[in-house]
């Protein structure tokens, strides 16, 4: 390890950095980023649920919920989304607090599953999310469409719609909400 000095004081080396509110890694694979938007996001929905109470059913107040959260958590997305598929615990530390906030505004038991919570509340994964971003990205700054010329809406309700005919938990709620695009 080199000994780096500046005006005299030691420089001391990470294997990451922050800049602009992200967490970069020296592998590129922003799993500190994805650690910490995950435990911010959740801090974040526990403050707001203490101020919503789980009891008078879905309100319009409790949508915002979600788009905190949200908000919080796919910050930068067309600079990570492409490590979703790279790394599956990424993909989890994205749905864990998802899933926590969507029980929440639809007033569920903590034992609905994720995906029935996903589709009671008609939001999609939030694993789903950053890959729509990051095509709507691309089609706005490069004018590109990405796969096949596909929306970025309509690639992510199809991909949300295979998962929810593939998945094996929400078997009751399939039942009743067979198409999720509607």
């Amino acid at each position: 390890m080199p000994n780096l000095r500046v005006c005299g004081s030691p420089i001391t080396l990470s294997p990451e950095m922050s800049y602009l509110g992200m967490t970069i890694d020296k592998s590129m694979l922003f799993k500190t980023q994805f650690r910490n938007a995950s435990a911010k996001a959740e801090r974040i929905t526990t403050k707001l649920a203490r101020i919503l109470p789980n009891v008078g059913g879905p309100r319009e107040d409790r949508r915002h919920l979600s788009s905190v959260m949200h908000s919080v958590l796919l910050y930068g997305t067309p600079s990570w989304a492409c490590t979703l598929d790279l790394i599956p615990a990424n993909v989890s530390q994205l749905n864990r607090p998802q899933r926590k906030v969507l029980i929440r505004s639809i007033c569920g038991y903590r034992t609905i599953s994720e995906a029935a919570s996903n589709v009671i509340r008609s939001t999609p994964p939030a694993d789903l999310l950053p890959r729509e971003r990051e095509a709507q990205f691309e089609k706005r700054r490069f004018g590109r469409h990405g796969q096949e010329g596909i929306e970025p809406k309509k690639r992510t309700l199809s991909a949300w719609q295979e998962r929810w005919d593939s998945g094996s938990s929400g078997q009751w709620t399939r039942r009743l909400i067979p198409n999720v695009t509607q």
